[in-house]
């Protein structure tokens, strides 16, 4: 956007498409957004800004590849996010796929005492996702944990 255009002079449209620039207004500071950035549901491997938490705070979103559930034991894998405030949300969904290619899908959304031995259960820490199986599920090789969070430098 150039300097000195006003988004009250700027021309209305019907239509918008993923890569045309929107401006926005924040903290007196005019900035452009494409319609893709403004998807509320985004998932990536890379943090995203998903919303705002009530101290007016952006929200993050960042999707970890955890790989392998861990063998009656616990497992961490570092998130890489650095400057963590708050943790607004944690959970995941793992798949296993058998040896008849049946296909079974285990949500991971809270963290479970592990007097169970079906339980899993999912933690976070300002330096990892953490998982704790009370049985062998290493047989589910797939797991993707999202974190959503807040951070100290905003």
């Amino acid at each position: 956007m150039e300097d000195g255009v006003k988004i009250s002079e700027l021309t209305t449209t019907t239509t918008i498409n993923n890569s045309d620039l929107i401006p926005i207004v924040q903290n007196n500071e005019t900035k452009s957004i494409t319609k893709q950035d403004l998807v509320a549901d985004k998932y990536s491997t890379t943090e995203q800004v998903i919303g705002t938490w009530i101290d007016g705070k952006p929200i993050y979103r960042k999707v970890i590849n955890f790989g392998s559930l861990p063998n009656a034991e616990s497992k961490s894998v570092a998130h890489n996010i650095a400057n963590i405030d708050f943790i607004v949300n944690v959970w995941g969904m793992a798949k296993r796929v058998n040896a008849d290619n049946d296909v079974n899908f285990f949500p991971l959304n809270e963290a479970r005492p592990l007097n169970n031995i079906d339980a899993i259960g999912l933690f976070a820490t300002e330096t990892f996702v953490i998982i704790q199986t009370g049985a062998d599920r290493s047989n589910i090789s797939i797991t993707y944990v999202i974190i959503e969070y807040t951070k100290t430098t905003d």
